[in-house]
């Protein structure tokens, strides 16, 4: 392959991977509520046997986003939401992969920050479990990234477990509870179109590469 070529074919990975990354990014349009499982967008308390219901602490209304994005190719989220009780909060970090069903491929978490803290909700690390979770499949389950409603939906039920690196577990070495809220999310988005430029890019390089073949 001679020089020419060769910086051909290093332009056009370059500008593959330029469209590949750009449809992995979603904008985040809402909040969604649920009718399997997740009646509500809530925080709830963590207490009793099942973190995964307990008394409301505060609601995440469905027109409640201030910014957000998601990259499914490094699982990366980003997103800012009000909160009933007032002030905003944000869910940040990266590796929530999904697999080929839209399911969590494994163990994750993300930081949460709260601009108004109460004394239940506080900053802290909110970890996921992997895998199908429950309800049936009878609409968007926990923790999923699928279709439904003309968009893609992303379903979050976790709880705090005191920081560190989640394993799985919301209780300590010796069994105490460690959680002291959950989380029940469901985020409506959308694919960030591509830039008419990256295409225009794209168009162009394959013609190069069209020109040079015949050359």
């Amino acid at each position: 392959m001679n020089t020419q070529s060769k910086l051909i074919a290093a332009a056009m990975l370059l500008g593959a991977s330029s469209l590949a990354q750009a449809t992995t990014v979603y904008k985040i349009l809402t909040v969604m509520d649920g009718s399997s499982g997740f009646g509500a967008s809530l925080f709830h308390d963590a207490s009793g046997s099942n973190i995964a219901s307990g008394n409301t602490l505060a609601d995440i209304p469905s027109i409640s986003v201030v910014s957000g994005t998601f990259d499914d190719g490094s699982g990366t989220l980003n997103v800012t939401m009000h909160v009933s009780t007032g002030g905003t909060f944000t869910l940040s970090g990266s590796g929530l992969i999904f697999d080929g069903s839209g399911t969590l491929a494994a163990n994750s978490q993300l930081s949460i920050s709260f601009t108004n803290p109460t004394g239940a909700l506080q900053d802290d690390e909110i970890g996921f479990w992997p895998g199908y979770l429950c309800c049936g499949k009878t609409d968007q389950d926990p923790n999923s990234f699928v279709a439904g409603n003309g968009m893609m939906v992303m379903s979050l039920w976790g709880a705090n477990f005191g920081g560190g690196t989640f394993t799985g577990s919301y209780d300590d070495a010796f069994g105490n509870r460690l959680a002291t809220y959950g989380m029940d999310l469901r985020l409506g988005m959308a694919p960030v179109p591509v830039p008419a430029a990256v295409w225009l890019f794209g168009s162009g390089l394959l013609g190069l590469a069209g020109v040079a073949r015949r050359s």
